[in-house]
């Protein structure tokens, strides 16, 4: 039975969101547990090195470049940039 709109299946389990806040515009990002953990830590001020090592501790299969790849077209690391 498919999911109608509006409902909310608690027994899904959570999602990890980003929410991208550019003047007006909003865009809701959809991130894995471990691409979570990574700008986190980076927001906290964590070392890259550490940051990655708690990203892969939070899901060990994380393909590091490619996260860091989907961060930088979405404008999440850029030079100066605060998350």
């Amino acid at each position: 039975q498919a999911q109608q709109p509006g409902v909310v299946d608690l027994d899904a389990g959570g999602d990890w969101l980003v929410v991208l806040r550019r003047e007006l515009q909003i865009e809701i990002l959809r991130t894995t547990p471990g691409e979570f953990a990574l700008l986190a830590a980076l927001r906290d001020g964590m070392a890259l090195g550490e940051a990655c090592e708690g990203a892969l501790a939070a899901e060990p299969a994380l393909d590091l470049s490619a996260a860091m790849g989907r961060f930088v077209t979405h404008g999440l690391l850029t030079q100066g940039a605060t998350l």
